[in-house]
């Protein structure tokens, strides 16, 4: 795989399958996380940093959504 920050989105190309993805920021950075091997609750931590969350959104419950769909795709 290959990762490449455009702008504010990211591109993922896949060279096994020939095939690019294109991730908005929140996602591109949940890529590159879980890369370094971090855990969704250090996700969680983090993402909390970064961007504001609302009280009582369930951001762990989103991220584990977003990893399920990442692994559809062939990305995690």
């Amino acid at each position: 795989m290959i990762i490449k920050k455009i702008g504010s989105d990211y591109m993922v190309y896949d060279e096994q399958k020939q095939h690019t993805h294109i991730l908005n920021t929140t996602a591109g950075q949940i890529y590159e996380l879980l890369q370094q091997k971090k855990s969704v609750p250090e996700i969680v931590e983090i993402l909390k940093k970064h961007f504001s969350v609302p009280e009582g959104h369930n951001l762990e419950q989103e991220i584990l959504e977003y990893i399920q769909e990442l692994q559809k795709k062939g990305l995690a």
